[in-house]
């Protein structure tokens, strides 16, 4: 699989790897301080434990996809 990375275009490359680095940081983010992606205007609780733990669970797939598109 290796042997055919130079059949990828360079652009194609730049553009995963941004994509990864924010899903990496929105993960990241995401997971300490939730607040940040759900104003005061949205209508969510987030002192709610289950809230709670959904955010925790979208922090983590986002950091999951931003690693495997570094790979």
């Amino acid at each position: 699989m290796a042997a055919h990375i130079g059949n990828v275009p360079t652009w194609v490359r730049i553009v995963v790897g941004v994509l990864a680095v924010i899903n990496i940081g929105f993960g990241v983010v995401g997971y300490f301080y939730m607040g940040l992606h759900f104003q005061g205007g949205a209508g969510v609780d987030l002192t709610n434990p289950i809230i709670k733990n959904a955010s925790y669970e979208f922090a983590s797939r986002n950091l999951a996809i931003g690693l495997a598109l570094g790979l």
